[in-house]
């Protein structure tokens, strides 16, 4: 055979098809897509990643959603662990033939910029559920341990030394530097944003609540107030995540209306129009979508959310933040746990979005091995590199005090379905060393990162995630963020308060023993 007759055969577009798939896999899914007018990816079901592919009926979109709690993208959690807990084989998906990836996956990433005076901007998920207006954990505390004006329970018993559920796990850095404190207390944050600073974090991302049930910010996020008024706030930045609450829990709807004349309008004038929330260098606030469902138009007062009505959000949020500040807000969500190229770009391409901010790392499976954990990070970060994205990590998780003090998911934390979860072999040695990879990883890919971090938590001590100073380690976690990003003190002294406030116990405070038991 001639050499011209070998070129213009079938051989050579079989031996590229076979290059492309084995070394390419993404770019061959979507070639394939486009050639045959749909793309085939695997469901997977239980412990490993799965989709559940819905029509949106008047956009003729594919929705899907991943992972045990997914709710913006219109599912309950229920709905989802049902369909975990009871799988059937798996199945092959179908992209519905009016959407297809495009035959690239490589992704435009905006050109965005986030100034700092740190070579690294490094910031930390920041829970404001530790309040005397939290009316939420004070009655779940009063319901199972008899104690008044607490929003600590399950945490402050095991965190002193009581195992009423035996566990038998030291929780003894569960206790802050500050003790069990009231972030009502104003000197609670000033101090937060003290220690932070000192040792050179950027930001605070802050969880916020809005309660549909009473149709106003929630109790849970009273103390971002106290951030707003603080002394000390021009030595850190922030940014909120909004969350649906109600008393079924999070992933609550709202309806677009609401949303536009209320919800909108509240978190622009009090939050994101101040001049220390967390913006680009040319000015346009960033905003992470963290848990938000609209009701579709029609829908009855429990149906949950559409990709399209998210979508109409988004566009309303953007335009009263133009209207503001005269600025585009930077939009970001969390990145589903399929985490497949063609998912994110589907999600990117689809609500209108900047890009992604993920929340923590996953665990797989109960009782898994920190390290275990932190090994699929680099996985989780493959697919993201090729979008606008702020990485994330933790430093352990284990919510056993808090969840199992609930009665909820008693007796056992078998399930991840429970909302149970922990790792084991948690060590500060072992978040060192991967946060040195995260910064080669930063250094490797600063347009799309802007070379920023969001660690898993400043002080999420029911479910384990804390560099908030404790007790038993001071400011070994914060000491070793420094250390390894080279940050600097915004303080002339670094800022380190020798009294390790003694926890203290209310009178009349029965500790270590839940009611029921």
């Amino acid at each position: 055979m001639k050499l011209s007759d070998f070129l213009n055969s079938k051989w050579v577009t079989f031996i590229l098809i076979l290059f492309v798939s084995l070394f390419f896999p993404e770019d061959f899914r979507a070639i394939n897509c486009n050639i045959r007018g749909n793309c085939f990816t695997r469901w997977e079901l239980g412990t490993e990643y799965w989709r559940d592919i819905r029509r949106e009926p008047h956009l003729k979109l594919v929705e899907f959603v991943s992972g045990v709690r997914y709710p913006f993208l219109g599912f309950s959690s229920e709905e989802t662990i049902e369909r975990i807990e009871r799988p059937t084989e798996k199945k092959v998906g179908l992209y519905n033939n009016s959407y297809c990836p495009p035959k690239s996956f490589h992704n435009q990433i905006p050109s965005i910029k986030v100034s700092s005076d740190q070579p690294y901007i490094i910031g930390a998920w920041y829970f404001t559920g530790w309040n005397s207006s939290n009316h939420s954990l004070i009655s779940l505390t009063k319901k199972h341990y008899g104690r008044e004006g607490d929003p600590w329970g399950g945490v402050r018993d095991y965190a002193l030394g009581y195992d009423p559920f035996n566990i038998g796990v030291d929780y003894s850095d569960r206790i802050p530097l500050l003790g069990f404190y009231d972030q009502m207390n104003q000197e609670i944050i000033d101090t937060h944003i003290r220690q932070a600073a000192s040792r050179g974090l950027s930001f605070f991302a802050i969880y916020w609540y809005w309660d549909v049930d009473k149709n106003q910010e929630a109790a849970i996020s009273a103390p971002l107030h106290r951030f707003i008024s603080s002394s000390q706030k021009n030595k850190i930045k922030f940014m909120i995540a909004p969350i649906m609450l109600g008393t079924m829990g999070e992933g609550q709807s709202t309806t677009l209306e609401n949303w536009q004349n209320k919800i909108v309008p509240y978190m622009v004038d009090n939050y994101i129009s101040d001049p220390y929330y967390l913006r680009t260098e040319d000015g346009r606030p960033i905003i992470n979508i963290f848990s938000v469902n609209i009701k579709p138009t029609g829908g009855g007062k429990f149906s949950r959310g559409s990709l399209s009505s998210l979508r109409k959000a988004i566009e309303v949020l953007k335009v009263e933040v133009l209207r503001k500040s005269g600025r585009t807000p930077v939009i970001l969500v969390r990145p589903p746990q399929t985490n497949h190229s063609e998912d994110l770009l589907f999600i990117k391409n689809n609500l209108n979005i900047d890009g992604f901010q993920c929340f923590n790392i996953p665990i797989e499976k109960q009782g898994e091995a920190y390290e275990n954990t932190l090994f699929r990070w680099a996985k989780l970060m493959e697919k993201q590199k090729t979008f606008l994205h702020i990485p994330c990590t933790n430093t352990g998780v284990d919510n056993r005090p808090w969840y199992l003090s609930w009665g909820e998911t008693r007796p056992d934390c078998t399930s991840l379905s429970t909302g149970c979860f922990y790792t084991t072999n948690i060590k500060s040695e072992i978040f060192e060393q991967h946060l040195k990879t995260i910064k080669e990883y930063l250094d490797e890919n600063p347009n799309s990162t802007c070379k920023m971090l969001t660690i898993y938590a400043w002080n999420e001590w029911g479910e384990g995630g804390a560099v908030e100073p404790n007790k038993k380690e001071g400011y070994k976690y914060l000491d070793i963020i420094q250390n390894v990003f080279g940050l600097s003190s915004r303080y002339s002294t670094p800022y380190s308060p020798h009294d390790t406030a003694t926890p203290s116990i209310p009178s009349g405070f029965q500790i270590g023993k839940p009611n029921n038991e």
